[in-house]
């Protein structure tokens, strides 16, 4: 593969992870670095993983990640969505309810994360070499970290100036990214 298939795949790959984190984000308030590298590592070790997981697990895991994991996918950004756009009307909503525990970072990394399976088990199956699939997967970590920054300080921003809009959005914006995933 070359260097810019290479990073085109891995932009394709984590760009979800923008949009999810972005969506976070938005009822966080003022961001701390701590929290910002949690859900940043966490997106990111999922979407690798799980591209890698599906490299190495080849046909098996393409058919029935493609059959189901798109309906997992859809559920839990749909659930996730729900929630946001119920907490936009509910003046009593906490802080940081979106990425207050690793669980919930993780769900929504499993979430954004689906696609990759299929694409690292469509890799396995065309037996690319080890040293192009390991570059993309470390391409695929770094793009998702990055996106995952961008979207966090992003969604914190947008929260602090339209906090109520802003929460309402992002949890359509959940919603539509899961259909995106089930079509």
């Amino acid at each position: 593969m070359s260097i810019v298939e290479i990073i085109l795949l891995a932009i394709a790959l984590s760009i979800d992870s923008l949009a999810v984190s972005f969506s976070g984000a938005v009822s966080m308030g003022r961001l701390n670095w701590k929290k910002t590298a949690e859900v940043a590592s966490v997106l990111a070790i999922v979407q690798t993983g799980f591209f890698a997981g599906g490299y190495y697990a080849g046909d098996a895991v393409s058919s029935l990640i493609q059959e189901f994991g798109k309906y997992l996918g859809f559920s839990i950004l749909l659930v996730l969505g729900i929630k946001m756009i119920r907490e936009s009307h509910d003046d009593k909503a906490e802080e940081n309810q979106d990425f207050s525990s690793l669980w919930s970072i993780f769900l929504a990394g499993v979430a954004t994360s689906i696609d990759a399976v299929a694409v690292g088990a469509s890799f396995g199956l065309t037996a690319l070499p080890v040293r192009d699939f390991t570059i993309t997967a470390a391409a695929t970590f770094i793009a998702t970290v990055i996106f995952a920054v961008l979207g966090m300080y992003g969604g914190s921003f947008i929260g602090r100036k339209w906090n109520k809009a802003s929460k309402l959005a992002a949890g359509i914006v959940l919603i539509l990214i899961g259909i995106r995933i089930m079509l």
